[in-house]
């Protein structure tokens, strides 16, 4: 059986064999991508009473990163424990896309998140330290700007944001 709200973000593992989905219900399922069947229901840390707006596979596929629509980012293992968790951005209403990048430059691991406070924030994947914020400009008159959609180019260390704005945001990692 599969989500009894709707689903608010899936990913496929790196070997292809698992597909992980969030919902709305507050929980994030692993499906054997062969056989279709749900292998395991998982909950956030804060309980099943807020939605889950992303779950993404770490680069290996051996841990899970869900945001709640609480503030929070935690990254989780298959066993439903909470190994590290990421505190500083602002989600309590909109779906916001979130992402691994590896810093072209010194080869570390980062999480990276839009904001409904015109933020892009990242985090040293290892350590949990902010290492940017960076506010995208302009800021629209009267709304609070979204960042919801990130992509990261890693040739050129590119970032790019879109959002509830009219056009699309690009600077360079470096920059942030």
């Amino acid at each position: 059986m599969g989500h009894p709200e709707p689903i608010t973000s899936i990913d496929i593992s790196f070997d292809n064999t698992l597909i992980s989905s969030s919902s709305h219900d507050g929980y994030v399922r692993l499906w054997d991508m062969l056989k279709g069947n749900c292998l395991k229901t998982m909950v956030a840390e804060s309980g099943s009473n807020s939605a889950i707006g992303l779950c993404k596979m770490t680069p290996n596929s051996r841990y899970l990163m869900f945001a709640n629509l609480n503030n929070r980012i935690g990254i989780y293992n298959f066993q439903n424990e909470l190994v590290k968790q990421y505190l500083g951005h602002k989600n309590q209403e909109s779906l916001i896309e979130g992402m691994f990048v590896k810093d072209r430059h010194t080869g570390k691991m980062k999480v990276m998140y839009g904001g409904e406070d015109g933020k892009i924030t990242g985090w040293d994947m290892n350590s949990q330290d902010v290492i940017f914020r960076s506010q995208v400009e302009p800021k629209l008159e009267g709304k609070s700007m979204l960042i919801s959609t990130l992509d990261y180019d890693h040739k050129y260390d590119l970032i790019g944001a879109s959002g509830n704005f009219k056009g699309f945001y690009i600077n360079k990692m470096s920059n942030l």
